[in-house]
């Protein structure tokens, strides 16, 4: 077309400004900007997954590290425990009887004591024996220096008092006051070589 030519109102204006409109069309491609919007919103979803999952991960290694401490304490409890039990388990001993008799003797008690012997608690290879002895007319003096000899260094390792049971034996005016005494005595001890 010709500059100098001029357009009338018609159809080859409509044609023109047609052809305009597919070249401006062209040089902006609508399906690049559809596609540049769908990758951008794809990509904006991976992230918002990638996020999630990054949570519920983080989420699961701290409730694994909480369960990893419990656990950690409650092993440290038992080992704690099976340290002490240790300490309060003692080899077997069948001559209980016949050593606390001997210590009745030193300290001077006569009577010496009655004595029976029960096993109470057996868990595994660790057992509870009950000892009770009994006590007639004896002083309070020889009584407790007879206790304070079982449980001395000649004693019996790891006998211990479960129950003490003191009374007053009937006496006449003027005679020394003598004493009734049931003892229970308890040892744990291992049957395990």
């Amino acid at each position: 077309m010709n500059p100098d030519q001029r357009l009338d109102d018609g159809p080859a204006r409509m044609a023109l400004a047609a052809t305009a409109g597919e070249t401006v069309r062209a040089n902006r491609p609508r399906w690049m900007i559809v596609l540049g919007a769908l990758l951008l919103g794809a990509a904006l979803l991976y992230l918002v997954v990638v996020v999630s999952a990054r949570g519920g991960v983080a989420s699961d290694v701290r409730s694994a590290r909480a369960q990893l401490a419990s656990l950690e304490k409650a092993i440290a409890e038992i080992e704690a425990f099976e340290r002490e039990r240790e300490t309060f388990i003692f080899p077997e001993n069948r001559n209980v009887i016949s050593e606390l008799t001997t210590l009745a003797q030193i300290a001077g008690l006569n009577p010496s004591p009655t004595f029976s012997e029960r096993q109470e608690v057996r868990t595994g290879d660790v057992v509870k024996r009950m000892y009770n002895a009994n006590v007639r007319r004896a002083s309070a003096t020889v009584l407790f220096a007879w206790l304070l000899e079982v449980g001395g260094p000649q004693g019996v390792d790891g006998l211990q008092i479960n129950n003490f049971v003191i009374t007053p034996e009937g006496t006449r005016a003027g005679d020394p006051v003598l004493w009734n005494a049931e003892i229970n005595f308890e040892r744990w001890e291992t049957t395990a070589p």
